[in-house]
């Protein structure tokens, strides 16, 4: 499925840069509304450790495939794509401003570049789910593809061999206006602390332990930052504060691979002012 030919906002950045809440001051001010573009929002059930929006912070705009699906039925990459796109027709027909926003890289390039996937049969799927990491990533050298932000996430490994490692075309989608949020390291780390505190303060705690009585420990969205390091604090193995310095740690990790990621699309126009997002976007729309 192709990218209808509308015109399209991405708000792309790390975790905890600011992204999100940019990307609703701008789809109010540019009567639009919001996709959101993330490999874990789309579970139900994990609202607080993915930090989705709170309707209070929605502010009145609409927003798109957020708690869709539940841990248990996966959603790849490719099959997001479609998903996103469908949105992008259905909110654009309307006479609204599509804006993806998400952290997530993958989720993100498969639609602003317009992502070929590649069909696997049913059983070349189940085959490569029974793949290990290091196996998948062997595969992926082999085919001298590129290694995914998540190189240890099997979906993501998985996905990698599924799209075969291409895109339809190397070029951005011309409809597509790309802005990243630059953020100071030293604020991102604050951020990303407070981001933390907040989400145990608000009761992330129950919400794993939830999840943790539905669902088996290697579901991979349980896997993910914020809920597998739970797992050795459950088992009484880490201390809280310990717990709290890991999902810190890996959080911090994660957001400079999504720097990296990122950074590999020069068409990203980078931003520490929503005054500059006004500009391009209106520059953008006035063409």
């Amino acid at each position: 499925m192709d990218v209808p030919e509308c015109k399209i906002v991405a708000i792309v950045g790390q975790t905890g840069s600011g992204k999100t809440a940019l990307a609703i001051d701008l789809a109010a001010k540019f009567n639009g509304e919001v996709i959101c573009c993330d490999s874990r929002t789309v579970y139900s059930g994990m609202k607080i450790g993915t930090a989705s929006p709170k309707d209070s912070e929605m502010k009145g705009i609409k927003h798109h495939l957020l708690e869709i699906t539940t841990p248990d039925k996966p959603i790849n990459v490719a099959q997001f794509k479609d998903l996103c796109i469908g949105k992008i027709s259905e909110i654009s027909s309307r006479g609204k401003l599509p804006f993806l926003v998400g952290g997530s890289g993958l989720y993100i390039d498969s639609v602003i570049f317009n992502y070929d996937f590649k069909d696997l049969s049913i059983d070349q799927r189940e085959e490569l789910k029974g793949l290990s990491e290091i196996e998948l990533r062997t595969i992926i050298a082999d085919r001298n593809l590129e290694i995914p932000i998540n190189s240890s996430n099997k979906r993501h490994l998985i996905s990698t061999i599924h799209n075969n490692g291409k895109r339809k075309n190397r070029k951005l989608l011309d409809n597509c206006l790309v802005i990243g949020t630059k953020i100071d390291p030293d604020k991102l780390k604050k951020n990303i602390h407070k981001r933390t505190d907040n989400m145990l303060r608000e009761g992330l705690e129950d919400e794993v332990k939830d999840l943790a009585k539905i669902y088996d420990w290697d579901i991979e969205p349980i896997k993910s930052i914020g809920y597998r390091e739970f797992r050795n604090y459950f088992e009484n193995n880490i201390s809280y504060d310990q717990l709290t310095a890991e999902i810190n740690k890996d959080t911090l990790n994660y957001s400079k691979r999504q720097l990296t990621w990122f950074r590999r699309n020069k068409k990203i126009h980078w931003i520490d002012k929503q005054g500059e997002a006004v500009d391009l976007i209106t520059t953008f729309l006035s063409k």
